[in-house]
């Protein structure tokens, strides 16, 4: 008879962890290529094939989704003259969190004359669930960085509310070791009710934050805000200053939202977006 499993054992959830530690270099003839390649744990990368635009790294989250206690590391580095897009295989799902919260942690390096498109998919929250994410940049003075995170509270196609939960959302911009760009977002308890609130998101269900950094971030202003402008069932708007172009959008739900990140993002780029965006 086999003996009764201790009751600690039982009642301890396993956790998912994902790390990787990107980086990339310029070769002698122009084409940037991997140099360091490490995945652990649920974290996958693949480098896809691409005829147009910059080398992509798409990230694959092979848990299936996150909840409390899940931790992501990511790390990406780009060496001098580098230039890389990297994106996510699909939406992040964070799923209702029976104790803890899921962290997603991201470090970029972004060296002297390099260019990095940091283009991750929506995350999606489900009702109960807990998300600290953060984003951490230290770029060189002539480098230049296009990052996108985006949030989608419920999905409004299945009926989906998210009444309670956490998120936690934290930006940290360096260059030249200078602070030049901090945002936060914190959300606790009541999520609906704070939602609704005409500051946060007036009722809408879905978020995204764009940041440009480089030495063209005020002429390509005016550009963008034509973008935003025909949006359909998105509302935006854009500000520039010191070297920073910042966007923010706001939509109903994540299907308008994730529609309305593909027309800017490929006007902006000028270069379709990488394929696992088309929808």
């Amino acid at each position: 008879m086999f003996a009764a499993a201790p009751a600690e054992a039982a009642t301890t959830a396993q956790r998912a962890f994902g790390a990787l530690d990107l980086a990339f270099a310029r070769a002698p003839e122009g084409r940037t290529g991997p140099r360091k390649l490490r995945q652990e744990g649920a974290l996958k990368v693949r480098l896809p094939a691409v005829h147009e635009g910059p080398p992509q790294a798409i990230v694959l989250n092979t848990a299936g989704g996150l909840t409390g206690g899940d931790r992501l590391e990511m790390t990406v580095t780009l060496e001098p003259g580098a230039a890389l897009c990297v994106s996510g295989q699909a939406c992040e799902k964070l799923y209702k969190a029976a104790g803890g919260e899921a962290t997603v942690a991201t470090h970029l390096s972004v060296a002297a004359g390099a260019s990095l498109e940091w283009l991750m998919q929506p995350a999606i929250l489900f009702d109960g669930s807990a998300l600290n994410r953060s984003l951490t940049v230290d770029m060189a003075g002539d480098a230049s960085l296009l990052a996108v995170e985006a949030l989608v509270f419920g999905r409004t196609a299945m009926a989906e509310q998210v009444r309670s939960g956490r998120v936690s959302e934290n930006w940290r911009i360096r260059r030249d070791g200078k602070l030049i760009y901090a945002d936060a977002l914190r959300l606790d308890g009541d999520i609906q009710s704070a939602l609704d609130r005409p500051f946060v998101l007036g009722g809408q269900a879905a978020t995204a934050s764009i940041l440009y950094a480089g030495n063209d971030a005020a002429v390509r202003r005016d550009g963008l805000r034509e973008a935003l402008d025909i949006l359909d069932g998105c509302t935006g708007g854009a500000s520039a200053w010191n070297g920073l172009l910042a966007v923010r959008l706001v939509a109903p739900d994540g299907y308008t939202l994730t529609r309305a990140l593909v027309d800017v993002l490929t006007c902006f780029r000028d270069a379709p977006l990488p394929r696992p965006w088309m929808i």
